[in-house]
């Protein structure tokens, strides 16, 4: 190694030694807003007591819109919940012989398809409905795997698939 590049590492070290006492020395130092704000562990406390009363300083709440339902949601993902909801509805009336864990992940998945998609159709009246009737089958068919009754699950799951197919349709953007 040079001389030069070893004046370089040096500086380079000298500055990474150095950097981080900076970084402590402008982290300690708080300004005014900060420690009304509470935010330096260092300030006083700003919430005085006296006696048996504590006072705090008095804040606002931002206003906040008010939702018929908080969850809402775009159609986009409906369309995707209830896409991937369908596929599960129809790949659980299959012949094949699943498994009791296969029918317990598949109708907890969908469950929270259906509850998600009852969410985000709130305020939406048919669709609404029909994301209300999809959830009650999708949750007979859950009680049915759990009890491990198969083909009560798959007379659940082909009764919730049309009320999933309709909120798809509902979801499916119009062509222009």
């Amino acid at each position: 190694m040079s001389i030069s590049k070893s004046v370089s590492w040096l500086v380079a070290l000298g500055t990474l030694a150095i950097a981080p006492v900076a970084i402590l020395q402008a982290q300690s130092t708080a300004t005014a807003a900060t420690q009304t704000v509470g935010l330096n562990p260092n300030a006083s406390n700003p919430a005085a007591t006296t006696g048996d009363k504590t006072t705090a300083p008095a804040t606002t709440p931002a206003a906040k819109p008010h939702h018929k339902h908080a969850a809402g949601g775009s159609k986009k993902t409906t369309l995707a919940d209830a896409t991937r909801l369908g596929t599960l509805l129809e790949d659980v009336q299959t012949n094949a012989t699943l498994p009791a864990a296969t029918w317990t992940s598949v109708s907890r998945e969908a469950d929270a398809l259906a509850d998600r998609i009852y969410s985000k159709t709130g305020g939406h009246g048919k669709a609404h409905e029909a994301a209300k009737d999809l959830r009650t089958h999708v949750r007979e068919m859950r009680a049915a795997a759990k009890s491990g009754d198969a083909a009560g699950a798959k007379t659940h799951a082909s009764e919730a698939l049309p009320f999933a197919n309709q909120i798809a349709d509902w979801a499916t953007p119009a062509k222009t």
